[in-house]
């Protein structure tokens, strides 16, 4: 690469630099990309969980509160349950919930 008489830079230096920042920029992109597409992998091979139940009968004011959430919400017919989800009800009222087991 030569420089011009003045010092300056020459179009074709500024055209080198060009392609190269564009090149490492696109790498970059692929790394960030295949980062994702690995994480997305992992997580859509992670085991269920292994006990499932869902809610089959409901009378009253009952509550359901998710495992990984603080905030309480009225429970719903046939919602499904997985450990660490909460339930609540008042006294007089009835919650059911039904789960089958799988042989592995």
């Amino acid at each position: 690469m030569e420089k011009s008489l003045t010092g300056a830079v020459t179009k074709q230096e500024t055209a080198t630099w060009s392609k190269t920042m564009a090149g490492a920029q696109r790498f970059r992109l692929l790394m960030v990309i295949l980062a994702m597409s690995a994480f997305c992998a992992m997580t859509a091979w992670a085991d269920p969980p292994a006990q499932v139940a869902r809610l089959s009968y409901i009378s009253g004011s009952v509550s359901f509160q998710p495992g990984n959430l603080d905030e309480w919400t009225p429970a719903t017919l046939n919602y499904p349950l997985t450990e660490g989800d909460r339930l609540w009800t008042d006294k007089q009222d009835v919650v059911a919930a039904q789960s089958e087991t799988s042989a592995p």
